[in-house]
């Protein structure tokens, strides 16, 4: 069973990302909306990947991963930054950030599948 943690302020996005996934029954989501609760998620669910919505409340997409990426036991989880109507600076600033990847909102199900997809190898 592949699990993914979704982290996303925005309940339409929140509701919107395991539809996309329902095709996949071997997909088990967890989501949060807040920083702390996230990295708790992933300490205690160790998801196989994580999706962060970069502009959440207090504490952005960035911290996130940097919290997630500072536990031994989610070092090495990918993590791909999800990103509404992204410019070509926050394209690099998310690639110079150690994201594993990258999607777009509104989501467009060939990107979602090509970041769960190398997870199931």
């Amino acid at each position: 069973m592949e699990r993914i943690l979704y982290v996303e302020d925005d309940l339409a996005c929140i509701d919107l990302m395991p539809e996309v996934l329902r095709a996949d029954p071997d997909v088990e989501f967890f989501s949060t909306g807040w920083s702390i609760e996230a990295v708790n998620i992933a300490n205690n669910e160790t998801p196989d990947l994580v999706f962060i919505d970069i502009k959440l409340g207090v504490v952005d997409g960035y911290e996130i991963l940097r919290m997630i990426r500072a536990e031994p036991g989610t070092h090495n989880t990918p993590v791909i930054d999800v990103m509404a109507a992204a410019s070509p600076a926050e394209i690099a600033k998310g690639e110079a950030a150690s994201f594993d990847g990258q999607i777009t909102e509104p989501y467009d199900l060939t990107e979602v599948n090509s970041a769960v997809n190398p997870c199931h190898s």
